[in-house]
């Protein structure tokens, strides 16, 4: 079924059942059985969980709570480049310009950072793969710590990387014509990157042109589910306006060596914890990737909905994908 016509079909008073026989007893068996206790990395909880409720809490403008899991996703695998990603641009938005240049940093590799703010190392040189954001990310940050001319050569490097005449370009010309008039450098003519910023877009001055988190559905290892596509409180007439989905915070992966991807309709309690699995759309008449998807299920962990800044139970829709080759172990990612 397509991400369309879930939208389509999703707003509703309660799901559908699931047919499969023992399935019910088997909910209430796991309905009677310890749940798990409040998430934390040692949990279960992933690091990739951490950076996505950490973004949701910054762009919330909670920005303490939020830093708190992004510095906890670094601790917890500090070479998911996405989560170092993520920390250095809440602490570039907090002002903190010397740890954000650390994690950018690290992010782009000291060798190549090192290269590409003395001059010796340019555009043409560096790997596609490298993240451009986290090179605009390090300009900003040795701006605002008075290093003018590696500032100078970052923006310039990360101009020719995204295209020079493509909008993201606008930015770092923008960025340039700021640091020259504020820092009154002798080699820099603020007016003539203004120019070059505004024969690109017009409107630039009105953008932010701070970098800006990482995109959540690109986390490499952060795959055990679609991205939820809508969710409804429960009774719909009943509930106020929810102000964000639940985040996935433990992952258990469901025990069957199946193909493909079963949909599922969860209520998601106002604690995080799973307390009503529905079968939407199942991979076949095989009843036991049903039970293993609601077995797995009933043992996630989420960050509840909110609405007024209190948790609340809801509906959510997930697609739970499932790879051929047998999985060895029903333990957390």
């Amino acid at each position: 079924m397509k991400g369309t016509d879930l939208r389509a079909s999703m707003r509703m008073s309660a799901p559908p059942t699931v047919c499969c026989a023992g399935l019910a007893v088997l909910l209430l068996f796991l309905a009677a059985a310890p749940r798990p206790c409040a998430a934390n990395p040692a949990d279960g909880v992933t690091a990739e969980a951490l950076v996505a409720r950490g973004v949701r809490l910054f762009e919330g403008h909670k920005m303490r709570p939020g830093l708190a899991d992004l510095e906890a996703a670094v601790a917890l695998d500090p070479e998911l480049p996405e989560a170092q990603a993520a920390l250095a641009a809440a602490l570039l938005r907090s002002g903190e310009f010397e740890r954000a240049a650390l994690g950018f940093e690290h992010v782009v590799g000291e060798k190549l950072t090192s290269g590409l703010a003395t001059g010796s190392i340019e555009a043409s040189e560096v790997d596609p793969a490298i993240d451009r954001e986290a090179i605009y990310g390090l300009a900003i940050c040795r701006a605002q710590l008075g290093l003018h001319r590696e500032a100078d050569r970052l923006y310039r490097i990360y101009a020719d990387l995204v295209g020079v005449t493509e909008p993201a370009a606008a930015k770092a010309y923008c960025r340039l014509a700021e640091m020259f008039e504020a820092s009154g450098v002798s080699w820099g003519n603020a007016e003539a990157e203004m120019a070059k910023a505004h024969a690109i877009d017009p409107a630039i001055e009105t953008k932010d042109l701070l970098i800006g988190f990482p995109d959540l559905a690109s986390l490499p290892r952060f795959e055990p589910y679609t991205w939820p596509i809508e969710l409804s409180p429960d009774p719909p007439d009943s509930m106020p306006e929810l102000d964000g989905l639940p985040v996935l915070l433990r992952w258990v992966k469901p025990g069957h060596p199946a193909e493909g991807i079963t949909t599922v309709d969860l209520l998601v309690d106002s604690t995080g914890r799973v307390s009503d699995v529905h079968i939407i759309e199942s991979l076949g008449s095989d009843c036991s990737v049903d039970v293993s998807t609601t077995v797995a299920a009933m043992q996630w962990l989420f960050e509840p909905a909110v609405a007024d800044d209190a948790p609340q139970p809801a509906w959510i829709r997930l697609g739970v994908i499932y790879h051929a080759a047998p999985l060895a172990s029903t333990e957390s990612l």
